[in-house]
């Protein structure tokens, strides 16, 4: 069946929190009609909005955020949702952060059809890649040893660069892999 993106708030005590999502306490979307829609990565916003990333069937990486009700924030991309391919490939969000000036971040990785290359997307805050991130694309991606090259964690430094860590093959096995 059809996995749809989900989120849940609960509160202090454990209970649902049926203020969110509608009254039940779970927030859901369908991102890719028909397709199981995977959750890897979520933030939370200074404004208490909600961000979201992971990937569909279909290969594209979405990022989706919710308002802090659990409605899906309109003024996003498209009713709440935007889907990324980059340059016709697979490609995976894992982890997402915002930056103190509200764009996104979402590190993962994109596969162009050989191997997996660590990527890194900066998006704006109406859901829009950033174009003055990675040269004008709005992101970046990095191939680091013989293929298999998967980003799933990132953060913010101090000085504003980013941090990806993930696994590389060397062709026998996996390392930890860090890029900046």
């Amino acid at each position: 069946g059809d996995e749809m993106l989900t989120v849940v708030r609960f509160n202090a005590d454990g209970s649902l929190d049926l203020t969110f999502g509608g009254g039940d306490g779970i927030a859901q979307v369908e991102v890719e009609v028909g397709g199981d829609d995977l959750a890897h990565g979520i933030a939370l916003q200074a404004d208490g909005k909600i961000v979201q990333t992971g990937y569909s069937d279909n290969g594209e990486l979405f990022v989706v955020r919710w308002d802090s009700d659990g409605l899906l924030d309109a003024s996003f991309g498209t009713g709440g949702i935007v889907t990324t391919d980059i340059l016709g490939g697979t490609d995976f969000g894992q982890s997402v952060v915002t930056q103190s000036d509200g764009k996104i971040v979402v590190a993962g990785y994109h596969n162009n059809g050989v191997s997996d290359e660590f990527a890194v997307l900066r998006y704006s805050t109406d859901g829009s890649l950033d174009t003055s991130f990675g040269g004008g694309n709005g992101y970046v991606t990095t191939p680091i040893g013989a293929g298999l090259d998967q980003a799933f964690d990132l953060a913010i430094l101090p000085d504003g660069s980013i941090l990806l860590v993930g696994n590389s093959s060397n062709g026998t096995d996996n390392d930890v892999a860090v890029v900046r």
